[in-house]
Parts: C-alpha cells; sequence; structure tokens
C-alpha cells in the first residue's frame, strides 16, 4: 500500500471517535491511526466538511477504551494566552511533538484551499507539515484549537493557524450525525460574472440569476447578486462562506443588481438546505492570495512538499 498522507489528530471519545482536518483525509482509501504508545489501527470517515476544513473519523477497535482530550473553552483565549500545538511535524519520525507560543490574533479571517474563508486562532506556536488535524491546547492540557496551517513566504516566521474548537465542536457534532453539516443556501441557480465579463458587459462582478426557486420570489432571471449578509460574492466558495452560520428556514439579506433599471436593489430571501454533495469536495492542498502569500495545507506526505 502506497502512503498518501500523514497528519495529526484529537481522540474526542472512549469508543474512537477522532478529530482530524479534512485536507488530511481528503482522496484517501484507507485509513489508519498510530497512537503515541505506536499502537496502529484501522479507522473509516464519519463524515468531513470542505467549508472549515474538518474531518470526523472512527477508529475501528471494538472493545478498546481510549482516553480523550478534555475539550477547553476557546472563548475564554486572549491576545498573548500561551498555548501548546501538539502533533506530528514530519509524521511518524517526529510523532506526539509538543511545541509553545502564544495566542498572536484572535478571529483571523483565512481563505482555505478551498476558497472559503474562516475566522481561526493565530499562534507563534510551530505548526509544520504534518501537524494538520492536531491540537492546540491551553496551558491546562484542554484542547482549545484543531491545527491547519501555516503562512509561508520568505521573511515571515512563525505564523500558525487554528480553528478554534468552539467553532469546530457544533461541526463535528453534525459530522456525526448526519455525515455532513446541514447548511442553508439560495434556491437559484447562477452563472459567475467573471471580472472580464463585468468589464466587457459593463455589469458588476457577482453571481448572475438564471433560475429563481422557492423563497427568492423577489429575484427574476438577469439580475446580478452582488452581495449576501454584506459580503461580496463572486462564486460558490464566497457564497457560501456569506451563508456559513445560516440554516434552512432563515432568511438573509441579498444585495442585486438589475438587469432592468440598471439599480442596486435589496432582498430578503428564504434559505433552503444545501446538498451534503457541497460540503464534501476535496481540493489541493495549498493556497496562494494576490500577493503571492502562501498557506501551506496538509498532511506530511505525497502531496509534493
Amino acid at each position: 500500500t502506497t502512503l498518501y498522507s500523514e497528519g495529526s489528530g484529537v481522540v474526542i471519545t472512549e469508543d474512537g471517535y477522532v478529530i482530524t482536518n479534512q485536507h488530511v483525509v481528503d482522496g484517501s482509501d484507507s485509513l489508519q491511526v498510530m497512537m503515541s504508545d505506536g499502537t496502529v489501527y484501522d479507522a473509516k470517515i464519519i463524515g468531513q466538511d470542505v467549508v472549515t476544513d474538518l474531518a470526523l473519523i472512527k477508529i475501528e477497535a471494538d472493545g478498546v477504551k481510549f482516553t480523550p482530550m478534555v475539550i477547553g473553552d476557546s472563548d475564554e483565549l486572549s491576545v498573548a494566552s500561551y498555548v501548546m500545538a501538539v502533533g506530528n511535524p514530519g509524521g511518524s519520525q517526529f510523532s506526539s511533538s509538543v511545541t509553545l507560543g502564544i495566542v498572536s490574533a484572535l478571529e483571523r479571517p483565512i481563505t482555505i484551499t478551498s476558497g472559503y474563508t474562516i475566522n481561526m486562532i493565530q499562534t507563534d506556536a510551530a505548526i509544520n507539515p504534518g501537524n494538520s488535524g492536531g491540537a492546540l491546547v491551553n496551558m491546562n492540557g484542554e484542547l482549545i484549537g484543531i491545527c491547519s496551517a501555516k503562512y509561508v513566504k520568505t521573511g515571515y516566521d512563525n505564523m500558525g493557524f487554528a480553528i478554534s474548537i468552539n467553532e469546530a465542536m457544533p461541526i463535528i457534532e453534525q459530522l456525526k450525525e448526519y455525515g455532513y453539516v446541514k447548511r442553508g443556501t439560495m434556491d437559484i441557480e447562477y452563472q459567475t460574472v467573471t471580472q472580464a465579463m463585468a468589464q466587457y458587459y459593463n455589469v458588476p462582478q457577482g453571481l448572475y440569476v438564471i433560475k429563481a426557486g422557492e423563497g427568492c420570489s423577489e429575484l427574476k432571471k438577469g439580475d446580478i447578486i452582488t452581495e449576501v449578509e454584506g459580503t461580496q460574492v463572486t462564486s460558490n466558495a464566497t457564497l457560501t462562506t456569506a451563508l456559513a452560520n445560516k440554516n434552512a428556514g432563515e432568511t438573509a439579506t441579498v444585495k442585486y443588481y438589475s438587469m432592468t433599471d440598471k439599480e442596486y436593489h435589496e432582498a430578503a430571501v428564504t434559505l433552503v438546505e444545501s446538498s451534503s454533495a457541497a460540503n464534501t469536495e476535496g481540493t489541493s492542498s495549498s493556497y496562494s492570495d494576490d500577493d503571492g502569500y502562501r498557506y501551506y495545507y496538509g498532511g506530511n506526505g505525497y502531496y509534493g512538499n
């Protein structure tokens, strides 16, 4: 069997449920979990969510009781709080490594590999390839984050990012129950208006409505949606980010450009449940923004690192 990737994970229940990153398990045909004592178990994916880069796996070991981590409260963190990153930088060769640092920033918006943007804890504790999915803990040893990414550019050091545990646990609970995350979305068919198209047709960038369905009666074919809940939308990823905390049945405020009167308008739309497939499709292992900065994601393995 060829090794595809190695990453880290956190045991959260006695019966072997483990949190890790979605990009660690993305594309895997089989999974194995190595415990800190070297014992290896087979595992299976319970659910995964591209939007938050989280996955839940289950160790297949009937009758074995594991020691779960104590879940902390990430809302109690403050800038300059001491934290530790625990994981496997470089894979199993350096398993269970611990690095010490402080919280550099809270709720730092980071655009992940899939194009979605989530708020993360920024820390100067070393987070390296292989740390993905590992624990960020407070000085009481309580789990307060899931290590996910680092900032990579010449001249920049010690910029790691973790998903806060208070944001992660509701996602994990849904993955355990449904295998995916139930979110609200707009019942529309649309085409993306790119920057080039916007310049050519002298219209704004956004989502060109082809068909408006249930809950979107104020929208019609030809309207161009430019903002949702105050967030500019130019793609499926930005639309999903804007609605990430919304549920089916709730309303969202939409700003759109009407091709009829060439004016901007606002509308309230009622959301429907999004497709589970949209939340589970994987992507590549790194992301570069427009300024050439690079975020590295992924376990230590055959990702080209």
